[in-house]
């Protein structure tokens, strides 16, 4: 949300096993929960406010235009890897029409599970993922579109 409706002048960020829309979150749980979400026309509605795929071209547009790394977990089977790379192609053709193509990556993690870190729990289909190997991705992204001045501020923030 802070990508679609803040002011807040992003000029990095990385995205981790996340969610890229409304419908994408009320799915996986749907799926979780064993339960069936009813959606009416203003809930639909609502639901396009957050959906990365469909406001691709609202977040290019945006003043910086934000440099994006997407971190998707090959082993994430809560969310899976098709929305993050529709979202991905989406954000990088967007881009791309404005010269920028390389401000957006996607880098699909070996064996990074939906949960991650120290107490993520993990099952013997999804072992846990080299905690140093995704904090290196996301410190050299950062690293890459930051000025060290830049850094230490949204580190303090």
């Amino acid at each position: 949300m802070s990508l679609l409706e803040s002011d807040v002048p992003v000029r990095a960020a990385v995205i981790v096993n996340a969610p890229l829309s409304v419908a994408q979150n009320v799915e996986n749980w749907e799926h979780t929960l064993g339960l069936h979400f009813q959606w009416d026309e203003a809930s639909r509605l609502a639901a396009l406010r957050y959906d990365v795929d469909r406001q691709a071209g609202k977040i290019a547009e945006r003043q910086p235009q934000p440099a994006l790394l997407l971190l998707q977990g090959e082993a994430d089977k809560s969310l899976g890897l098709e929305p993050a790379r529709r979202a991905y192609a989406r954000l990088r053709s967007t881009y791309a029409r404005r010269g920028q193509a390389a401000l957006v990556q996607l880098k699909v993690v070996p064996r990074l599970g939906h949960q991650f870190g120290p107490d993520a729990k993990t099952s013997p289909s999804a072992p846990p993922s080299d905690a140093t190997e995704l904090a290196a991705l996301i410190e050299q992204w950062f690293q890459k579109f930051l000025t060290p001045a830049q850094t230490r501020a949204s580190i303090k923030a």
